[in-house]
C-alpha cells in the first residue's frame, strides 16, 4: 500500500452478524475505530460495529426513494435528488473519517452498502479514495434459516435477499474483492485467513494470531445446524463457485461475472413485482405516522435500548461486585476461624502457664513460711536487730535467745 494513497475498507455481505465478527477482528489487527458505533442488543450483545452516521444516511436514502431495504434498487434511483443528497452526506463522512485517522485507512460495514455501492463509488472517485472490498459470506442455507426466524418473511424471501445483496456486491465491485467465509473463522483456518487479509489490506499481519485468539469464541458462531436445502437455483449455482474461493477472486472471475449478469437479468425481468411491492410499502409508509414522528419514535426507542443496555452492564458490574464481596467474606470467615483457633490455643497455653506459676508461688510461700519459722532465721533476726537497732533490742537479746531455746525444747518434747 502506497503511503500517499487513501484507503477505505468496505465490508460487504448478506447480513450483519458475520460482518460484526470480522470488523472486530480487523480492529485487532490495526483498523482504527472511527465514528460512533451503534449500540449492542440481545441479538448481538458485543455490538454490530456499525458507524451510526453511515447507517442513518443509508436509512434516509431508502426512506426518500420509498424503497424497502430488503428489495432491489433500480439504477434510476441513483439519478434522483435523494441520491444527490445521500452523496453529499457521504462525502462529508469520508472527509471526517480521514481527518480522524490523519489520512490513514479506516473502514465500515452495513448490509445496505451492497446496493448503495454506485453512490459510494462516485464519492470515492471524487475524494481519490481506493476502496478495499471484503465480501463476507455465509452459507445461504444458514442465512435463510436465520433470517427467516428473525424477520418472519420466510426462507424463500431470505434466499432472494442473499442473492440480491451478494450479486450487487460482485457486480458493483467488478469482482475486485477479498472473499471470506464466516464459517471458516471458527476453524483452524482462521489465523491463516486473517494473516492473508491483513496483507491484502496493508494491516499488521503479525497480529493475526492474537486477534483470532482474543475475538473468536464458540458462542459467536451463528451458523445454523438445522438441515435446509436451498431452493433457488441461482443461489445454489453462485454459492457453489464462491464457496471454493478464500481470498481475492482471480481464476473464477469470468465465471462469476457471467453468473452475476444472468442473475441481474432475471431480477430485472421481475422488477415489475418489485416496483409493485415498493409502491405498497410507500403507501403504507405515507398513510402511517409522519417521518418526523417516526424518527422521534426511533430516537426514543434508541434511548430506551441504550438505557436498557446500560442497566444490563450495571447489573453485570453489580453481580461481579457481589461475587467479589462474597469471596472476601469467605476469606474473612476463614481468617476469623483460623485466628479463633490460634487464640484458643494461646489461651490454653496461658492457662497452663498461669497454673504452673500458681503452683510455684504456693510452693515458694510454703518454703518462705518454713524459713521464717526456723530457729536460725529468728535467731539471726534477733542478732541483726541488736546490732542495727541497739538499745532495747540489745538489752532484750539475752532474754529472747533464752526464750527461743526454751520454745524449741518444748516443741521437741511434745512432738
Amino acid at each position: 500500500m502506497q503511503t500517499n494513497q487513501k484507503n477505505t475498507v468496505v465490508i460487504l455481505g448478506p447480513g450483519r452478524s458475520g460482518t460484526s465478527v470480522l470488523m472486530e477482528l480487523l480492529q485487532e489487527i490495526g483498523l482504527p475505530e472511527t465514528g460512533d458505533f451503534a449500540a449492542a442488543n440481545e441479538q448481538n450483545p458485543r455490538g454490530f460495529f456499525e458507524d451510526i452516521e453511515i447507517l442513518n444516511t443509508h436509512k434516509q436514502f431508502y426512506e426518500d426513494v420509498a424503497v424497502h431495504p430488503m428489495l432491489p434498487l433500480r439504477e434510476t434511483a441513483f439519478e434522483s435528488e435523494a441520491a444527490d443528497k445521500c452523496k453529499r452526506k457521504l462525502k462529508g463522512i469520508v472527509e471526517r473519517r480521514f481527518a480522524e485517522t490523519n489520512g490513514g485507512i479506516w473502514g465500515f460495514k452495513d448490509p445496505r452498502t451492497n446496493a448503495l455501492l454506485p453512490a459510494w463509488r462516485q464519492v470515492f472517485t471524487q475524494k481519490e479514495v481506493v476502496p478495499k472490498y471484503i465480501l463476507a459470506l455465509r452459507d445461504p442455507a444458514s442465512v435463510a434459516v436465520s433470517m427467516g426466524r428473525q424477520n418472519k418473511n420466510g426462507k424463500a424471501m431470505a434466499e432472494l435477499v442473499w442473492l440480491s445483496r451478494v450479486s450487487d456486491a460482485l457486480y458493483h465491485t467488478g469482482g475486485n474483492c477479498f472473499v471470506l467465509h464466516y464459517e471458516h473463522l471458527f476453524t483452524d483456518k482462521a489465523e491463516q485467513i486473517m494473516s492473508s487479509l491483513a496483507g491484502y489490506l496493508g494491516l499488521q499481519t503479525d497480529k493475526a494470531e492474537a486477534a483470532v485468539q482474543k475475538v473468536i469464541q464458540t458462542s459467536l458462531n451463528r451458523s445454523v445446524s438445522e438441515s435446509y436445502k436451498v431452493q433457488n437455483p441461482h443461489v445454489s449455482n453462485l454459492y457453489s463457485v464462491l464457496r471454493n474461493i478464500e481470498g481475492p477472486i482471480v481464476e473464477e472471475l469470468k465465471e462469476i461475472q457471467e453468473s452475476v449478469q444472468n442473475i441481474r437479468s432475471d431480477l430485472n425481468n421481475h422488477m415489475g413485482w418489485v416496483d409493485f411491492a415498493n409502491q405498497q410499502y410507500g403507501a403504507i409508509s405515507s398513510s402511517g405516522p409522519s417521518k418526523e414522528a417516526f424518527r422521534a419514535l426511533e430516537c426514543k426507542i434508541s434511548e430506551l435500548v441504550e438505557a436498557r443496555n446500560q442497566l444490563v452492564c450495571n447489573n453485570r458490574d453489580y453481580k461481579a461486585q457481589i461475587q467479589n464481596l462474597r469471596k472476601d467474606l469467605r476469606k474473612q470467615r476463614m481468617q476469623v476461624i483460623y485466628t479463633g483457633n490460634s487464640e484458643r490455643a494461646n489461651v490454653e497455653n496461658n492457662s497452663k502457664e498461669v497454673k504452673s506459676l500458681k503452683n510455684k508461688l504456693v510452693s515458694q510461700e510454703k518454703r518462705n513460711l518454713k524459713l521464717t519459722n526456723s530457729i536460725s532465721y529468728r535467731l539471726g533476726k534477733m542478732l541483726v536487730d541488736a546490732v542495727y537497732k541497739p538499745g532495747r533490742n540489745t538489752l532484750l537479746l539475752p532474754f529472747r535467745v533464752i526464750g527461743l531455746i526454751l520454745s524449741k525444747t518444748v516443741v521437741k518434747k511434745w512432738a
